[in-house]
């Protein structure tokens, strides 16, 4: 026989047991609709996808947050955490602190936010980085062979000097950049997107006596560029907006220049030199006339 004080026992037992498989969503509650019990085994299991995201689990709010190199969902406001060195802590968001000597060719940095970091002179080949914001980040004389950038931020960045090449920058975010005497052969500026085109920015970057030879830059918008003395040498431009470009001196020869726009561009006097080779197909030339062939102005 089960004494009264035993029995409670067992059934606070019980009770806990029920209650630890229902969080954990071995048995569903009786209360419990299929929307809450998945909710709640993916507290108990802790996982997320985006750091800062909300949601109410349980009845309580959650936000995601990043511990160590894990996801987490936590109680808004109402957590303690133990993190690793070397993290921050907010109240929504818990971001590991990324230096730039952990940051090594194959890195995979997507997403981060990385805006100012000092890259200048390292090795960041196969680096992954789309999506991520490095805007004002200095990346001036480092080593960029097969970097991904996609839709990356890199407004007001400084690549002058950086050497490479196949770089994919496809709807990356350019704007003021410095890309002043890079060298970057054969890198992918295009638009990214199906549904919705995201040109490639390169409204008032910097190129001057840039290479970037055999590069694409379909659909890019490259108004009020600088690309004096730049080297475009079998670049495609199909699409690409250069508006009050200067692209003195810049060499053009054998490029890609289909539905191009050149409105208000600077080419130079010696421009037909530069443009030898070049393929005109509705051409929006300097002074805004559509051409099929090499213009005959200015």
């Amino acid at each position: 026989m089960i004494s009264r004080e035993s029995g409670s026992a067992v059934r606070v037992v019980i009770r806990s047991a029920l209650a630890t498989a229902i969080l954990l969503g071995a048995i569903q509650s009786p209360l419990a609709t299929p929307n809450s019990v998945t909710a709640v085994a993916a507290a108990a299991a802790g996982k997320c996808t985006n750091v800062g995201a909300k949601r109410l689990i349980g009845g309580v709010r959650h936000v995601c947050v990043l511990v160590g190199k894990n996801r987490m969902w936590i109680p808004e406001g109402g957590a303690t955490t133990t993190v690793p060195p070397n993290t921050t802590t907010t109240s929504t968001t818990t971001t590991t602190v990324l230096t730039p000597d952990k940051i090594r060719p194959g890195s995979d940095l997507t997403g981060m936010k990385l805006q100012g970091i000092n890259l200048a002179g390292r090795d960041l080949s196969t680096l992954r980085a789309p999506h991520a914001d490095f805007s004002g980040a200095d990346f001036s004389g480092a080593f960029v062979m097969s970097v991904n950038l996609a839709s990356a931020v890199l407004k007001g960045a400084n690549l002058s000097r950086a050497e490479g090449g196949w770089l994919y920058l496809n709807g990356a975010n350019l704007e003021g950049a410095n890309l002043s005497s890079a060298i970057l052969h054969s890198s992918n500026f295009d638009a990214h997107g199906f549904n919705q085109i995201i040109r490639a920015n390169l409204r008032d970057t910097n190129l001057t006596g840039a290479t970037l030879r055999y590069s694409t830059f379909e659909s890019a918008d490259l108004t009020r560029a600088v690309a004096r003395n730049a080297n475009f040498t079998s670049a495609n431009f199909q699409k690409a907006i250069l508006h009050k470009a200067d692209l003195t001196n810049a060499e053009f020869r054998s490029a890609g220049l289909s539905e191009a726009d050149f409105t208000g561009a600077t080419v130079g006097s010696d421009w037909r030199n530069y443009f030898q080779g070049a393929r005109f197909s509705q051409t929006t030339w300097v002074d805004g006339k559509v051409y099929s062939a090499v213009p005959t102005t200015p």
